[in-house]
């Protein structure tokens, strides 16, 4: 942060870290339906608020709901997952998928493991 501001009772100085939390945003069944089940398609029909926050951005791209930092990010993670959803198969063994929210950044307890790899 360059500049210091206060938001719900803490102050916060310049230099200091602001870290969002997407899992702890996103688990909230009154705005996210059934938040542990993989749902992309959730949130594509339902009007945004004139306030609302809309993470990791939604709609059209110059309708002004986009993520600020999309276009940086398209590229490198295109790169990244298409070998892993084009060009391979692989297996995922079984994992720890617990989350402790007291943990920044919030993290599962098991990692993702590929295993098994071969060309696709």
């Amino acid at each position: 942060m360059r500049e210091p501001f206060a938001w719900r009772d803490p102050a916060f100085r310049p230099g200091e870290w602001v870290l969002p939390d997407p899992y702890g945003t996103d688990p909230d069944p009154r705005t996210r339906p059934e938040p542990g089940r993989f749902r992309p398609g959730r949130l594509l029909y339902r009007p945004a608020g004139p306030h609302e926050l809309i993470p990791r951005g939604r709609g059209r791209h110059g309708a002004g709901r986009r993520c600020p930092g999309e276009g940086a990010t398209i590229g490198p993670v295109e790169v990244t997952v298409r070998p892993l959803t084009r060009g391979m198969r692989y297996e995922v063994p079984p994992r720890d998928r617990r989350v402790d929210p007291s943990r920044r950044p919030t993290v599962p307890a098991g990692r993702f493991v590929i295993a098994d790899a071969r060309p696709a």
